[in-house]
């Protein structure tokens, strides 16, 4: 499935890469100075503001802490603190607590999309659509809005990034620091959050399936494989249930949160049978989310994308990427479909899936420096709407 990278030729993808990143910078600094306090999400930062300052104010450690939402006696666990607790350890004498938390979430997206570009190349997608799909991550709408934000999305989804790339690496190349850092990062995530966790433990299987079925074809052993995946999988899924016991109990034990166990939230979170097959709630949630992930030209080039794709297999990437990706943007809403379809956050982690999909069809065979062009340029004039409404 995975092959060393080969010899690629030289492009104008570099050069948009970098420009796109400082484009984006600009306009977040811009949106920081002249716009609102709060961008995106009002309600999702106040709930992360207020878990760091009570955990601040209270001196509390990371597994010491019931993620204080509203102040004591008020212990409502939501997520497991992680960023919270970073954002709290975090002192700059000239930044206030919550510019220390959106700059500390910045830091995890530029993060994160390094290591984006590094699974790219590290799936055997080239080195034009590593760039591309990094130029069109980085200034994507979606992104964008929550780069700057005081929520928990960016850390969540490094963490995600972080162990599906050493899992990926880990099968091109058995090591067992790779290994260890999958499952690490695997566990962190899961307990950072699940939801996003959960869609890159799906792309795992995926690929994990494809190099044990390849290895059977030639007669190889896979018993290393599938041993290895199931610790990268397992381990951070038992990390993930031992907290929701856990938080669970302790929102049993408060009469304003006993109604937000994992139970009672469970008919709501993963919605009904009939939701997940309904084409009208489906077709709602993708255009909503190319739009927001691709912007307005993107959407539009959505169509031709399909059709190419179709039309030519040189305009689409290995298969198994194209299996993993395809998992990667449907896990969510069929896990999850509620919180998929009501919460437009939630399209971050499959939109990374989306994009790398739409760079390979467009730009896997030429550079096409004139469409890249467009699409970056409507991207940021739609972010800066974003983040200025």
């Amino acid at each position: 499935m995975i092959q060393p990278e080969g010899p690629t030729t030289r492009d104008c993808s570099c050069f948009f890469l970098y420009l796109s990143a400082a484009a984006s910078l600009a306009v977040i600094a811009a949106a920081r100075w002249f716009g609102p306090a709060y961008f995106y999400v009002t309600e999702r930062e106040w709930q992360t503001a207020l878990t760091t300052l009570w955990t601040t104010l209270e001196g509390r450690g990371l597994f010491d802490a019931p993620t204080p939402l509203m102040g004591p006696p008020w212990h409502i666990p939501i997520e497991f603190p992680l960023f919270q607790w970073l954002a709290a350890q975090v002192d700059v004498p000239v930044l206030s607590l919550g510019d220390t938390g959106r700059l500390l979430s910045l830091i995890f997206f530029l993060t994160g999309v390094a290591v984006f570009r590094k699974l790219a190349l590290d799936l055997d997608l080239d080195r034009r659509v590593a760039n591309t799909s990094t130029a069109l991550v980085v200034t994507s709408p979606l992104f964008l809005a929550y780069a700057f934000s005081y929520t928990i999305e960016n850390l969540a989804i490094l963490l995600g990034l972080i162990s599906l790339w050493a899992l990926v690496r880990w099968l091109r190349q058995p090591n067992l620091t790779l290994l260890i850092l999958a499952t690490l990062a695997g566990c962190a995530g899961a307990l950072a959050k699940a939801t996003t966790w959960a869609i890159f433990a799906a792309v795992m299987i995926v690929l994990a399936f494809w190099v044990v079925t390849a290895a059977r074809r030639h007669g190889r052993s896979a018993w290393d494989t599938t041993v290895g995946t199931s610790l990268a999988i397992l381990i951070p899924l038992a990390c993930g249930l031992a907290w929701v016991h856990w938080s669970d109990a302790v929102k049993v034990a408060q009469p304003l949160a006993s109604d937000l166990t994992s139970a009672s939230l469970s008919q709501w979170n993963y919605g009904t049978f009939e939701q997940k097959i309904a084409l009208s709630q489906w077709g709602a949630f993708i255009l909503r989310s190319t739009a927001l992930v691709l912007g307005p030209l993107g959407l539009l080039a959505v169509g031709p994308a399909v059709v190419s794709a179709f039309r030519s297999h040189r305009q689409r990437p290995p298969f198994p990427v194209l299996l993993a990706s395809a998992i990667g943007l449907v896990a969510g809403p069929l896990i999850f479909t509620n919180l998929f379809f009501q919460h437009d956050y939630y399209a971050l982690t499959p939109g990374l899936f989306a994009v790398l999909l739409f760079s390979s069809v467009f730009f896997s065979r030429r550079s096409r420096p004139w469409l890249l062009s467009l699409l970056i340029l409507s991207n940021l004039v739609t972010a800066a709407a974003f983040l200025a409404d």
